[in-house]
């Protein structure tokens, strides 16, 4: 698929590794807490004590946790907002930061796809979980050894992989643009929206690994239009996280810089 992004440097099989190491950091601390009106609601008819102490064992927590990333070195490899987010308290941790750092599993399960400790990815209707984000990469291993070890898949699989995660990001944000009424007015005569579509996913099912159904991108056992609020939300998170990290690992991120990662389509 054709790319509107200018490739820069792509990032090394090392750079990968730490990224992913660096990532899955973020998830670990968002697992360790409920969300804040969840931890509001447990804390209500704490004691001030109680909070303080409570505040101050997660403090030390996230102190292990930065020592031991300064310990490999990755604590400088994380971006500002990164570190920021691992220095917060349990308190002053945002309902969104937490989630997002959740969806970092499907970046993390591209990076270890990339760097062959995954045979393949879920499909794209279906989330990477947790487990990933608890097993991988392996902590039997040092840091130091992961990344002298690190190999990447040969470039034109990732570079598919990405065109992949890039249609689904397409088809997500159709659908979107779809469902709020706009008017592809710039559209050539003659042509739909729909037979574009249709286009799209008969010629991607040709190259990748997917059956489309109806004429349409298959997303739980039907066609992608007919998905549910809930399911479509999920797609479009799943879609996107992949497209990011997919794009990074093909070097579109300007300085090879994890925040900065373009995803338009």
């Amino acid at each position: 698929m054709f790319s509107l992004f200018r490739k820069e440097n792509r990032p090394s099989a090392a750079d990968a590794m730490e990224r992913g190491i660096v990532l899955k950091n973020l998830p670990v601390k968002g697992l360790s807490l409920p969300p804040l009106d969840q931890l509001e609601a447990i804390s209500a008819n704490w004691s001030a004590q109680d909070r303080a102490d409570f505040d101050h064992e997660c403090r030390e927590t996230y102190a292990t946790q930065i020592e031991e990333l300064r310990r490999t070195g990755l604590w400088e490899k994380m971006e500002s907002e990164e570190r920021n987010f691992i220095r917060t308290g349990p308190y002053g941790l945002w309902p969104q930061a937490q989630l997002d750092a959740m969806w970092l599993a499907e970046s993390i399960a591209c990076l270890l796809w990339a760097l062959g400790r995954a045979n393949k990815l879920p499909d794209y209707d279906q989330e990477t979980g947790e487990k990933i984000i608890r097993g991988s990469p392996d902590d039997t291993d040092t840091v130091k050894d992961l990344v002298a070890g690190a190999k990447l898949r040969p470039a034109k699989e990732i570079d598919e992989q990405r065109d992949l995660a890039e249609l689904w990001h397409w088809r997500c944000r159709t659908h979107q643009l779809i469902e709020s009424g706009h008017k592809f007015a710039e559209l050539p005569p003659e042509t739909t929206i729909d037979g574009i579509i249709k286009m799209a996913a008969n010629q991607a099912g040709q190259v990748h690994d997917f059956v489309p159904i109806d004429d349409d991108f298959p997303a739980f056992a039907k066609p992608f239009r007919n998905a549910t609020d809930q399911e479509f939300l999920l797609l479009r998170s799943i879609a996107q996280e992949r497209h990011k990290a997919l794009n990074w690992l093909c070097g579109y991120a300007p300085g090879n810089r994890w925040s900065e990662t373009p995803t338009d389509t």
